[in-house]
């Protein structure tokens, strides 16, 4: 961080109780997170939590009971109930996985 807005990314995984780097430089998540709330950056984003829904192909960026998502006609800038967004992604996969579950499983489709 730098002036209250993110620079740079580092992205890590625990396996097997061991840390270790999965992705340098992420710039989705670097451009993502300058267009979250000023107050989630002046907290250094504590507590953030940052979710990828791989079927519908978006990130969900979670705080203190509140979402934030691009998806759809959303804005990153405006959050909205966590559990509220839950239900509408539950919704869309559904769907999803009704046109495309069989074609998936079989590995023929690309994103």
């Amino acid at each position: 961080m730098s002036n209250n807005m993110v620079v740079t990314t580092i992205s890590i995984s625990n396996k097997e109780g061991k840390y270790q780097v999965t992705d340098l430089i992420n710039h989705q998540y670097e451009n993502d997170l300058n267009q979250l709330p000023a107050e989630l950056r002046e907290n250094n984003f504590e507590n953030l939590k940052v979710v990828y829904v791989p079927n519908l192909n978006i990130t969900v960026y979670s705080i203190n009971g509140k979402s934030y998502t691009d998806y759809g006609d959303r804005s990153l800038r405006q959050g909205m109930d966590s559990e509220v967004l839950i239900q509408e992604l539950k919704v869309d996969a559904k769907k999803f996985q009704e046109a495309y579950g069989t074609p998936a499983k079989q590995a023929k489709l690309l994103n």
